[in-house]
């Protein structure tokens, strides 16, 4: 489930919800158009000859921005990476997708514009009902087109109303109370969308059976969108979201939380 060509099928018809646009997918070789239709080599390259700017990337394995590349594709040349088409599918090999773009809201593009910038929304199951771990926003910073807190980023808390905490990190702890980069103060800052990113994930966790913790990867897109980027099934950072926010991931659920994991020991004893 956390391949990345399973997102659209498991989740694109949730209401309110957006994915990007899938234009070729490769699984095993395999190629697949927008429609999961099943294409030859040369009519995903015909699709990807002049497709523009888009983003390919694994479909498993990608995590801190490895394996995610931003494109420019015209007439068969890759102009923003300087190869070819066919030198850009040799480099990915097999088992990637390459997606439409995705534009980050105003009130993102204002903390920094030059990366899209992502919530961490980590959801989990306590008898029968549905809770979330404070939410924490990475931005990105210095020139870099990725938000990733392993590549450079910085991460934030994030209250349910959308307001940001008053400072944001890095994972080494430096400390920063607005953005070095756009100036923008984070203490009363707000972002409009995340209520009804909350209760989307939560949608998203009633479609994804077994599994009682998965932490999600949403954007708020151009058009005021939530939006999926990816989901998260293994090694799930929580220590990002308790650092961000100042809070223990679980709250009150915590002892639950502890006893489900002893219990969970034992059985596998």
């Amino acid at each position: 489930m956390t391949d990345k060509s399973m997102v659209e099928l498991l989740y694109g018809n949730i209401e309110g919800l957006f994915i990007p646009k899938t234009i070729v997918l490769n699984c095993n070789n395999i190629f697949y158009d927008t429609n999961r239709n099943i294409i030859t080599s040369e009519k995903a390259k015909l699709l990807l000859n002049n497709c523009g700017k888009k983003i390919i990337k694994k479909i498993s394995n990608s995590s801190s921005g490895r394996g995610v590349l931003i494109i420019d594709i015209e007439n068969g040349f890759d102009k923003k990476n300087n190869m070819t088409l066919e030198e850009l599918l040799d480099k990915f090999s097999s088992n990637y997708i390459v997606q439409d773009l995705v534009k980050n809201c105003d009130e993102l593009s204002n903390l920094y514009p030059k990366a899209l910038n992502t919530f961490r929304v980590t959801t989990y199951v306590v008898e029968g009902k549905i809770f979330h771990v404070p939410i924490a926003l990475r931005i990105g910073q210095g020139n870099s087109e990725v938000d990733n807190i392993h590549a450079g980023g910085m991460f934030i808390g994030v209250a349910d109303d959308g307001s940001l905490m008053d400072n944001a990190y890095t994972e080494f702890q430096t400390i920063y109370s607005k953005h070095p980069d756009t100036n923008v103060i984070f203490k009363g800052y707000k972002i409009n969308g995340v209520d009804r990113m909350i209760n989307i994930a939560y949608k998203c966790h009633g479609r994804t059976p077994y599994l009682g913790l998965i932490s999600w990867d949403f954007t708020i897109n151009d058009k005021n969108q939530v939006t999926l980027i990816e989901v998260n099934l293994n090694g799930q950072s929580i220590w990002f979201p308790q650092m961000a926010n100042g809070k223990s991931a679980f709250g009150d659920n915590t002892e639950y939380m502890l006893n489900l994991l002893k219990k969970s020991k034992n059985c596998n004893k």
